[in-house]
């Protein structure tokens, strides 16, 4: 595939998509595969209730997952922890210096 003129860095152009898809169906087809309805999932179901909110609102990420899936060392998101510019920035901010 040539470069798109238009594209810069090393994100691939919409029309070299476009491209691989359509040779990806070409290949696929000449090789005997049809194409066939996707297979859905079971329907989920929403119950909308009127009263109070939980005291959490949903799901809560665990921070020391977040920074383990990112490749950050641990504690490296804490905004208390002196590992981060931000902690810095923040002491100085409040006149802890």
């Amino acid at each position: 595939m040539l470069k798109d003129e238009h594209q810069s860095g090393k994100q691939m152009g919409l029309k070299n998509a476009a491209l691989s898809w359509t040779l990806l169906w070409d290949l696929l087809t000449a090789l005997g595969w049809t194409p066939q309805d996707p297979v859905s999932s079971l329907p989920y179901r929403v119950l909308l209730r009127s009263g109070e909110l939980p005291l959490t609102p949903g799901p809560i990420l665990n921070p020391q997952f977040s920074d383990w899936i990112m490749g950050w060392p641990p504690g490296w998101t804490e905004p208390l922890r002196p590992v981060t510019a931000w902690s810095h920035w923040l002491q100085r901010a409040r006149g802890a210096c």
